[in-house]
């Protein structure tokens, strides 16, 4: 298990949340997301992968539309 830690993660959950001092478990997919402090509590970790400040992690803005002529 392996923790990575930013000072801000927006979520795309209903609320679209933004965890302050958050943190992502996960191998080789993502297991939960939450603040550093609980994560760090609950599971047992390999590495912390700490990111720079005023860091940000947020899920890939990816835009599949295309246009097949293209």
């Amino acid at each position: 298990m392996k923790l990575i830690r930013a000072d801000f993660i927006l979520t795309c959950d209903d609320e679209f949340k933004i965890i302050r001092n958050g943190a992502i478990a996960f191998e080789q997919k993502i297991v939960e997301v939450g603040s550093f402090k609980d994560l760090k509590d609950k599971y047992k970790y390999q590495k912390i992968i700490q990111c720079s400040t005023n860091s940000v992690i947020m899920p890939g803005l990816i835009n599949v539309h295309t246009h097949l002529e293209f």
